[in-house]
């Protein structure tokens, strides 16, 4: 899904511009898509699940393993 924010969101009754309004999304969707080229941060359909497997940037893998050594808890 792509945004196009060049074009104005619609008007309400007052003449006023509406907001653009994200859906709420579940924290576990089985029926969310995780295909690399649907996920999104902005309006996406993910299932929340976190898939080092399948990755868009591969320097992220290492990127979470090296704060994921470096995080601890007292």
């Amino acid at each position: 899904m792509t945004l196009d924010f060049a074009s104005s969101p619609p008007l309400d009754k007052n003449g006023r511009r509406k907001p653009l309004t994200m859906p709420i999304n579940p924290i576990f969707n089985p029926n969310g898509n995780d295909d690399i080229n649907h996920r999104s941060i902005w309006f996406g359909e993910t299932t929340n699940l976190m898939q080092l497997n399948d990755v868009r940037y591969s320097w992220a893998v290492g990127l979470y393993k090296q704060m994921r050594e470096n995080f601890w808890v007292n």
